[in-house]
């Protein structure tokens, strides 16, 4: 398996196709800021996730999380009550989003997943099986 090339245009879709959440990774950016700048990020995002590719190297800077606590139920105090939520940079989510699609697009093309594979497969669930 070798990454290909991706476009702009590619990355204009994975943009629109992301989620409208409002929650901002650590470098303060979220989805929004992207769809709103998708035409001038394109290219540049793009070159980026080439390079990448062809390194095989993830930025380290799109490896950080931001961690909140939010409470679930019971005495305030207690630690245990509460879970972690981690929002990634939205930039990592892009990064990702065009690594599983090429990966996706091989797996299948070449018939290596199994048909009884229900998770993480295109309008399929594990409710499904």
């Amino acid at each position: 398996f070798e990454f290909k090339e991706i476009t702009s245009h590619h990355v204009k879709i994975i943009i629109k196709d992301l989620k409208n959440k409002a929650s901002v990774g650590p470098d303060g950016f979220g989805s929004k800021h992207f769809k709103l700048c998708s035409d001038y990020l394109a290219a540049p995002v793009a070159y980026m996730i080439n390079m990448s590719f062809k390194a095989g190297v993830f930025p380290k800077p799109l490896k950080l999380a931001k961690i909140t606590p939010v409470f679930k139920s019971g005495d305030k105090k207690d630690l245990t009550n509460y879970r972690p939520i981690s929002v990634l940079p939205t930039l990592a989510k892009i990064f990702e989003a065009a690594a599983v699609t090429q990966m996706m697009n091989f797996l299948e093309r070449h018939k290596i997943l199994s048909n009884s594979q229900y998770g993480f497969r295109p309008r399929s669930s594990t409710t499904s099986a």
